[in-house]
């Protein structure tokens, strides 16, 4: 079963605005992270250490633009760019979505889950309006 109006298999919503969807399928798991009303950047990360927040490895999107980073202060001046992170993630996009009436930013990828080590086992998503 997919989530309703969506690609996905699974879903999880920490508020009304904000909506994580992800599906494993073979040996990789597609991920969508959709904000609502924001215009701004959209982040999810992968932690090093389960419950924390850095370090950590994201991917980012903004305007157009996606990339990766790597995270390792709670403070713009601890996020930089770095491709050597999540080199096993692909497809990333960044998009612009109405949904039910209202605008989502959507950021996707993939990532192969045998490269997610299993001490990390969480995300955490971040945005600017």
């Amino acid at each position: 079963d997919r989530v309703a109006g969506t690609p996905y298999a699974c879903s999880s919503s920490t508020t009304s605005d904000v909506h994580l969807y992800w599906t494993v399928e073979g040996g990789s798991v597609h991920m969508a992270l959709a904000v609502q009303d924001v215009s701004g950047w959209v982040s999810l990360s992968f932690p090093t250490t389960r419950g924390t927040m850095v370090p950590a490895e994201a991917v980012s999107g903004y305007g157009t633009m996606v990339g990766r980073q790597r995270v390792t202060a709670r403070n713009p001046s601890g996020v930089a760019a770095d491709n050597t992170v999540l080199t096993d993630v692909s497809n990333m996009e960044i998009s612009t979505l109405t949904i039910g009436g209202s605008s989502y930013r959507v950021l996707r990828f993939t990532r192969t889950v045998a490269s997610i080590p299993s001490a990390t086992l969480s995300v955490n998503y971040a945005y600017h309006p």
